[in-house]
């Protein structure tokens, strides 16, 4: 996984495969993505 900080918004894709399109999330939402990681929200550790 890569990701990328674009200003308004952060990119990520598949490094195993970089002739991919990026999907693109707004701070709001990739905040979310991150707290919901961070607390276990996607599952066990």
């Amino acid at each position: 996984m890569e990701i990328a900080f674009t200003g308004a918004a952060t990119a990520v894709r598949d490094s195993k495969n970089p002739d991919s399109d990026a999907l693109f999330f707004d701070e709001r939402v990739w905040n979310r993505f991150l707290l919901a990681a961070k607390t276990g929200e996607f599952g066990p550790n």
